[in-house]
This record gives structure tokens, sequence and C-alpha cells, in this order.
């Protein structure tokens, strides 16, 4: 079996204006009401209905790019459509 692999660029988001939550995603607590979270794929506090995975309260991974799309970016300043899809900047 032969293993390829081809180099990406993460593009991160987050607000400007993060203050630190009361809770940690990753202590398994809201960020927004520091609620208890269990391990689950919803997207949504279950005590606030915050959403849980929100550049305003941690990074989060805004595009994916190969380094020819991420050096287009870098002159640009543009996604490219294809990841652009609400006509935003990183």
């Amino acid at each position: 079996m032969t293993l390829r692999t081809q180099p990406y660029v993460l593009i991160l988001k987050r607000q400007k204006e993060v203050i630190l939550p009361p809770g940690k995603i990753y202590a398994h607590q809201c960020p927004n009401c520091g609620g208890p979270l269990e391990d689950t794929t919803d997207i949504t506090c279950p005590y606030c209905r915050a959403t849980l995975n929100s550049p305003k309260y941690e990074w989060i991974v805004y595009s994916i790019l190969t380094p020819e799309e991420y050096e287009i970016f870098l002159h640009t300043n543009q996604l490219p459509k294809k990841y652009n899809t609400t006509n935003e900047n990183a």
C-alpha cells in the first residue's frame, strides 16, 4: 500500500474582541454559560442554546486551502470562491 500526503493550509478565524468565556469547550463546559457538556456531536448548548463552535469563543477552522490557493489568498486577501460562500474575508 502506498500512502500519499498532500499539504494543506488551515485558515483559522476568531472574533477580535474575544473574552475569556465562563466555561471551556475542552473542559466539557459551555463557553457561554459554563454548563456541563457531555460527549456529543451537538453544536448547541442544551442549557442556553449558544453555538459551541463559534468564533465568538475560540479559534475555528474557517477554510482549508492547498498551498497554491494559499499563495493567492496571501496576495489578494480573498478566499477562493468555492470556500467563500458568505463573501467574507478571513
